[in-house]
């Protein structure tokens, strides 16, 4: 316990980019569940409490929401694949950078390696949150969207 609590303080130091990588990080093995959005970093998943679920949506707000708490991503409902259109603060992108979202119709996640096509995300199947690659076979065959928060990723 405590070295994930270290790493969650020294987290704090990183700059926001690598932030939201490490803090989506912390998330690594949370159970999904369709319509799950109270696990946060700490939680069940690593050993403290009952164990708690998210979703896709669930978990990018989560994130965005730790690491970006002014900007108030944990009380918007237009955080979600349904209907993503949060224009005051997210923008398309055609190229993207780690800690920008991609999103599908029915499905999204945050980019942690650009060059290697990576993403974390909590799976439909019941899985749980992992990385996986968006340019595979899978996801490759879906047409996707990448967003960049503008108030917190500028540069």
């Amino acid at each position: 316990m405590p070295a994930l609590l270290d790493l969650y303080a020294s987290n704090k130091e990183l700059q926001p980019r690598e932030r939201l990588v490490a803090i989506a990080k912390m998330f690594l093995g949370t159970p999904y569940e369709f319509g799950g959005k109270d696990a946060r970093p700490l939680d069940g998943a690593h050993g403290f409490g009952r164990v708690k679920t998210i979703d896709c949506s669930g978990l990018v707000r989560a994130v965005y929401d730790e690491c970006f708490p002014k900007l108030g991503f944990g009380s918007r409902d237009d955080l979600n694949v349904a209907k993503f259109r949060i224009e005051d603060l997210f923008v398309t992108v055609n190229s993207p950078r780690i800690g920008d979202i991609v999103c599908w119709d029915a499905h999204m996640g945050i980019v942690v390696d650009r060059d290697a096509g990576l993403f974390i995300h909590a799976p439909h199947t019941g899985d749980r949150v992992k990385i996986s690659p968006y340019s595979s076979d899978y996801w490759a065959g879906a047409p996707n969207r990448l967003f960049r928060c503008l108030k917190a990723l500028s540069w």
